[in-house]
């Protein structure tokens, strides 16, 4: 059976993670020896952290700094455990899979490399041991063009091919039940409810998407807004909708993703940078209507082969578009309608299923 480890920091809720945990779940359930190992922080439990279900997790620790220990705890970790494949998720877990692979421990290994997001150090020193590590491994990939452009063109990989996200198109539908959010969240049900999911860190822009909600309201419209994650900025994103408590909503945790975004009238996503976010094709599976801003993947996510879009895209770091989408949109029934017949349709081309077999195709040698 074959044996492959993904390789990542942690398992803090993220897109990445959620990647990860389900490419993992699909191998074991194909039959193969998929598992986790995370270097940065251990799994904390399902109160903090991704909940990896019937996926074997292991913790081999990485010290500060440049950590060459570690690259051959992380060789000798494979040797031992019979390892063929190590699928190294962003730019540190790849630097030290290389590191394992070229050691005399790992011979045989063979090494993917995925890049979820812009590399989080960038220095001269990171781009150039970056690249080292692209040249030795044997496949790159990038969740977007956009992104795999980036990376090839600021010199941080050698080369590099586009391996987009996939959804689940049967967890993620229109079709079933919701999660009674609304009456959970004390919103009323002839409310215009908008949602967020993600992260919160400054690249995501929540701030925007509350000083949003302050001019919409400022018209005494019904619109609701419903914020879910967690992450640094939480507090400050707190602090600014302090004025908005009966608009704006926190829900830190919420386990069946699918069930809420049924619920939702508009999905807003309004980052200043993004790669191509896994949580816009879920919301597009379930047939939501899009507002985002016109960053990194989006537009191509969004936009079929005729050129008509699921949504509306505006810049980033603009309030008032958002407001003004949202204000528009609050009474316009029928294009939210055809936007998410829209959404569903174009997400076909975003399958897991064709997601996995992209990369079915890189963990074998050829």
């Amino acid at each position: 059976m074959e044996r492959l480890i993904h390789v990542l920091s942690g398992l803090e809720v993220g897109g990445k993670e959620r990647v990860a945990v389900q490419l993992a779940t699909r191998g074991r359930r194909e039959g193969l020896d998929h598992r986790l190992l995370l270097f940065d922080a251990p799994y904390r439990g399902e109160e903090l952290d991704l909940d990896p279900g019937e996926v074997p997790v292991a913790h081999l620790r990485r010290g500060a700094g440049m950590d060459w220990r570690f690259a051959v705890r992380l060789a000798r970790h494979c040797r031992r455990e019979g390892v063929d494949v190590l699928h190294a998720h962003n730019d540190t877990a790849v630097f030290y899979c290389a590191l394992a692979k070229c050691l005399r421990f790992g011979r045989g290994l063979r090494v993917v490399g995925s890049f979820h997001t812009r590399p989080g150090h960038d220095t001269p020193a990171a781009r150039r041991l970056t690249r080292w590590a692209s040249r030795r491994i044997d496949a790159v990939t990038a969740v977007s063009p956009d992104l795999a452009s980036y990376l090839t063109r600021a010199g941080w990989v050698g080369r590099c091919e586009t391996l987009w996200n996939g959804v689940d198109l049967e967890e993620f539908s229109p079709d079933g039940a919701g999660g009674g959010w609304r009456a959970r969240l004390g919103v009323p049900q002839d409310a215009f409810l908008v949602a967020h999911v993600g992260r919160f860190d400054r690249i995501k822009r929540q701030r925007d998407l509350v000083d949003a909600v302050r001019l919409v309201t400022a018209q005494r419209e019904r619109v609701h807004v419903v914020f879910v994650g967690q992450g640094p900025t939480t507090g400050e994103v707190r602090e600014r909708a302090a004025d908005l408590t009966e608009r704006v909503h926190f829900a830190p945790r919420v386990l069946d993703v699918a069930a809420f975004l049924r619920e939702v009238d508009l999905f807003v996503l309004c980052s200043e940078q993004e790669c191509a976010p896994r949580v816009l094709l879920e919301a597009m599976a379930c047939a939501r209507p899009i507002l985002a801003t016109d960053v990194g993947g989006i537009r191509e996510m969004m936009t079929g082969p005729d050129g008509e879009a699921c949504g509306r895209l505006v810049a980033p770091r603009r309030p008032g578009q958002l407001a003004s989408a949202i204000l528009e949109l609050a009474h316009d029934e029928q294009a939210l309608a055809s936007w998410g017949r829209l959404a569903r349709s174009r997400v076909a081309a975003f399958s897991h299923d064709r997601e996995w077999a992209g990369y079915v195709a890189l963990y074998r040698p050829p």
